[in-house]
């Protein structure tokens, strides 16, 4: 994996994840992802970052649709941390946990967006060329996840409001 990457890479696991160990795992897989298709032929020299941005919500995608992660629930508060200290950590790890966790119930095509837009930093055209769409459709996504989002927290929020009033 190309060394600039390792960090949002790592980031966009812990986001769609919940815990260091399983980052890590997605960030190997990604890895060996690369190098298979390197061995193929394939060549990154036109865009890396959005030929491992690509693979990386491929595996994201994968390990979602496993029994594993459709069975288990993260609790939003157990966020571990990653060995690279940087501000993505820290809003990873304690200040949003009630967000990543909505974020995690969002639908794949809107969590892959809402992932490379605000973790990975990529810009909609960007996004647009990872994933293989239009900018509209880019906007569009962001947009109903940005409203879904909103409304999941606010349930939530109304959860935690009601039950403290008891």
């Amino acid at each position: 994996m190309i060394a600039r990457d390792r960090q949002k890479v790592l980031h966009m696991g812990l986001a769609a994840f919940g815990n260091a160990a399983d980052a890590e795992d997605m960030a190997q897989d990604v890895l060996i992802r690369i190098w298979q298709r390197m061995e193929q032929g394939h060549t990154i020299d036109d865009t890396p970052t959005t030929w491992v941005m690509r693979v990386t919500i491929n595996v994201i995608r994968d390990k979602m649709r496993t029994p594993w992660h459709r069975r288990v629930t993260v609790d939003a508060k157990a966020g571990d941390s990653l060995s690279v200290p940087s501000r993505e950590d820290q809003v990873l790890e304690g200040q949003a946990p009630a967000l990543l966790a909505a974020v995690r119930q969002l639908p794949a095509n809107q969590r892959d967006i809402v992932l490379l837009f605000y973790v990975a930093d990529q810009s909609l055209h960007t996004i647009s060329e990872t994933l293989g769409v239009r900018d509209s459709t880019v906007k569009t996504r962001l947009h109903r996840a940005r409203r879904r989002l909103a409304r999941i927290l606010e349930s939530e929020r109304r959860t935690t409001d009601g039950s403290r009033s008891r």
